[in-house]
């Protein structure tokens, strides 16, 4: 089944014209190109002229979910998987809750397409996706009613209630803050057929892993035009040349 996006046409024409009031001049007659795009990649991918709405949507700012998520579709209609997961992994990291997880289902569906699918490692993706995203929500409105309630049992209570609630508050701000930590790590994908992990910034160095196209990969450090990469619980130096950087 296609699940493809495509935002509403007329409510598309509406915004345009509020914009173009806006911005006058030259920003209205950017927005209208890039409208006019998106209409014609619309059509073109309606019509099953799928290379055509790949070329349209390529033109238009990567910075939107609908544009992403449908750039993957059009991708995946050709068969083109690599550049469809990419298109996948970027839509991901812009979007929240069902359009996320919506997102990441194409994304592993297209690691299977490539042979690199992990389906343990994919179900425990999910799973952690609603450990922690959800939760942390709630720890930030714990956060703030921990912190009302120090103040209430320093001037109420004992003073040892009052550390306790200090102590519970310190440890909710520490989830809070590896959660964030860990959403700001860059993301890239390996785009050679095989990319060879090295254990220093220069070809010079021992390899000791090869990754396959398609891999997704954390970067953790960066030298010149050398990245340090974790990947399969194995770190290595790899060059950029052979990354797609998603974030």
């Amino acid at each position: 089944m296609d699940h493809s996006i495509f935002k509403d046409v007329t409510m598309m024409k509406l915004n345009i014209c509020i914009f173009s009031f806006t911005f006058m001049l030259s920003g209205s007659v950017t927005l209208t190109t890039n409208y006019e795009n998106y209409l014609q990649a619309h059509g073109a991918y309606t019509a099953g002229d799928y290379a055509r709405a790949t070329t349209l949507l390529s033109t238009l700012p990567a910075n939107s979910f609908a544009i992403l998520y449908n750039l993957g579709w059009a991708q995946y209609k050709q068969r083109n998987y690599y550049e469809a997961l990419l298109a996948f992994k970027r839509a991901s990291h812009r979007a929240s809750g069902a359009l996320r997880i919506q997102a990441d289902r194409m994304y592993h569906q297209m690691q299977e397409a490539l042979g690199i699918a992990d389906t343990h490692k994919k179900y425990f993706r999910e799973a952690q996706y609603f450990l922690w995203f959800v939760p942390t929500i709630v720890l930030q409105l714990m956060l703030l009613i921990l912190c009302l309630g120090s103040v209430w049992c320093l001037y109420r209570c004992s003073v040892r209630m009052s550390t306790s609630l200090c102590a519970l508050t310190l440890l909710a701000g520490g989830l809070v803050y590896v959660r964030y930590i860990e959403d700001t790590k860059a993301i890239a994908l390996i785009k050679q057929p095989h990319a060879t992990l090295h254990s220093g910034p220069d070809h010079s160095y021992a390899s000791h892993d090869t990754l396959t196209r398609g891999t997704e990969v954390q970067i953790d450090a960066r030298e010149q035009n050398w990245c340090r990469v974790v990947a399969h619980a194995t770190i290595g130096w790899i060059h950029t040349t052979e990354l797609d950087i998603v974030t």
